[in-house]
């Protein structure tokens, strides 16, 4: 019987062969990056993270969306109640605790009260840049008519508190846990349109929304 006899050299060579198509893509891709460096080991995390958005920037973005759903903005809260006779004041933190000329009402129990009243002053928690958009917080705007009873509502916002969009804002939601049972989110005045598409301001709250950025 004849008996064939490999040799290492032919064992080396036949080893060097592509087996299958995977083998040969392989060997294609090794030979194209053969002499291509190798790219730097991208910075540390902390170095790429996005820088704080500019407080002023975002300030302008959000008056600029607000503005165009018919907010109304000034400088301070004493000519956001200019002309007004009774005003709603919320417990809110950072409110003031007296305007000139204008009596402030706290009788929350008085319903017919709350409905008489000028306008409902309130802080906002939040503000989002990208719609012009505000966010009341149920735990410190616990009384939470006063943004909705009155004709008017008068927010105060501090510039530090506005995000550049929704997804911010619910992480800020979030960051103490679990957020407040009531989050109400306003962009606006109340508005709803009839079957022929005319617009109403004020049908299911405020038909006037002034901003007061502090």
């Amino acid at each position: 019987m004849e008996k064939t006899v490999m040799n290492s050299e032919e064992k080396t060579g036949n080893s060097a062969q592509p087996d299958s198509s995977r083998d040969r893509i392989l060997q294609n891709v090794c030979r194209q990056l053969s002499g291509v460096e190798v790219p730097p080991l991208p910075e540390e995390e902390s170095r790429r993270l996005p820088q704080p958005a500019d407080v002023n920037l975002l300030a302008a973005e959000f008056q600029s969306k607000a503005e165009g759903v018919s907010v109304v903005f000034f400088d301070d809260v004493h000519s956001a109640t200019k002309g007004l006779q009774r005003v709603a004041v919320s417990n809110g933190a950072d409110l003031p605790i007296a305007i000139d000329n204008v009596e402030l009402f706290e009788g929350w129990g008085d319903r017919e009260g709350l409905l008489a009243c000028d306008a409902g002053l309130t802080t906002a928690q939040i503000g989002i840049a990208e719609s012009g958009t505000m966010a009341l917080i149920g735990d410190v705007e616990k009384h939470r008519l006063v943004s909705l009873v009155p004709p008017i509502h008068v927010a105060l916002l501090k510039r530090e508190n506005i995000v550049g969009t929704m997804s911010e804002a619910l992480s800020m939601l979030h960051q103490d846990g679990l957020p407040s049972s009531l989050i109400t989110f306003i962009t606006g005045p109340s508005r709803t349109a009839d079957i022929e598409l005319q617009l109403v301001l004020g049908v299911h709250g405020p038909r006037e929304l002034r901003v007061v950025l502090i």
